[in-house]
């Protein structure tokens, strides 16, 4: 009788085990230190219904002003011109997950037409609207951005629901943004 209880107790010791020192390290807030992802995650994630910025319907992926697909959202700074040319190469490289990512460019102040040509002209299907750059860029950073944002700009990845997830500063190369795309697109199925 003892010795089946025992065994008993043995049995339901090893099955509990792993379940108390998983809760343990969850609620003790245990983390593993790896990530898989190279952008910096928003920490919260910010809405682009809290944003004040508006967005012109020119891309077939607009639906009255809202995306329904991926959106790399290119910050005016001083290093817009690199990431604009930037977010068109790694578009591109999607292939053909490339029609579930949209390009849209942020800018203060909406461009004069020759100047809007001049996008056009060199980056099709690059969406331009006008917001507070300045002011999403300090609520970025409030919520996990880096600082460099504030002088060269940078890339933001927004999904489809409008949530901005993934914050690119100029650092960032073109292979490891293309290494979170195609990862995110393959275990996404929205957009």
């Amino acid at each position: 009788m003892a010795r089946g209880r025992i065994t008993a107790t043995a049995l339901i010791v090893i099955a509990a085990a792993p379940l108390v020192v998983a809760s343990w390290l969850y609620y003790s807030g245990f983390r593993p230190s790896g990530q898989t992802n190279e952008g910096v995650l928003l920490n919260p994630i910010v809405t682009d219904a809290s944003l004040n910025w508006t967005v012109p319907v020119r891309d077939p992926r607009l639906d009255d002003g809202r995306f329904n697909s991926w959106v790399l959202v290119v910050l005016d700074g001083e290093a817009a011109t690199e990431n604009l040319v930037l977010s068109r190469q790694v578009v591109t490289a999607l292939g053909r997950e490339s029609e579930r990512m949209s390009r849209l460019y942020l800018v203060d102040v909406q461009p004069n037409s020759s100047a809007q040509q001049a996008l056009d002209l060199d980056h099709p299907n690059l969406a331009v609207g006008t917001a507070d750059v300045a002011s999403l860029i300090a609520t970025l950073i409030a919520n996990g951005a880096p600082d460099t944002l504030r002088r060269n700009g940078g890339l933001v990845l927004a999904d489809p629901l409008g949530n901005l997830v993934l914050v690119y500063d100029n650092n960032d190369a073109g292979k490891a943004l293309l290494k979170d795309f195609k990862r995110l697109l393959k275990a996404s199925k929205i957009g």
